[in-house]
C-alpha cells in the first residue's frame, strides 16, 4: 500500500482547505493532520476528501493514505493533494 507524509509550514494563521483526490474511480484517500504529534483533525469520508479548517501559524504534518490499505486487501493508489489558503 501507499502512504505519504507531508510537512507543512503555515506562516500566517487563517483558513485553509485540504483536499486529497484519487486519480482512479473507486479510490478512497483519507487524511489526518497533526501538529506537535497531536491530531488536529481528520477527514475520512468515502471517496475524495476536502476539508476546511482555521489554523494557527506553525508546522503541521499530513498523513495521506488509501483507506483500503488500512481496512482490507489494499491497492496502489495515486493521490493528488492540494492545500489552499482561503
Amino acid at each position: 500500500g501507499n502512504r505519504k507524509y507531508v510537512r507543512i509550514d503555515i506562516t500566517t494563521a487563517g483558513s485553509f482547505t485540504f483536499a486529497a483526490n484519487g486519480t482512479s474511480n473507486g479510490d478512497d484517500p483519507d487524511l489526518i493532520v497533526y501538529q506537535a504529534g497531536t491530531v488536529e483533525f481528520r477527514s475520512e469520508s468515502d471517496g475524495n476528501e476536502s476539508i476546511t479548517r482555521q489554523l494557527t501559524a506553525g508546522t503541521y504534518t499530513m498523513d495521506i493514505y488509501e483507506f483500503s490499505n488500512i481496512q482490507g486487501a489494499g491497492k496502489d493508489t495515486c493521490i493528488d493533494f492540494t492545500l489552499t489558503a482561503n
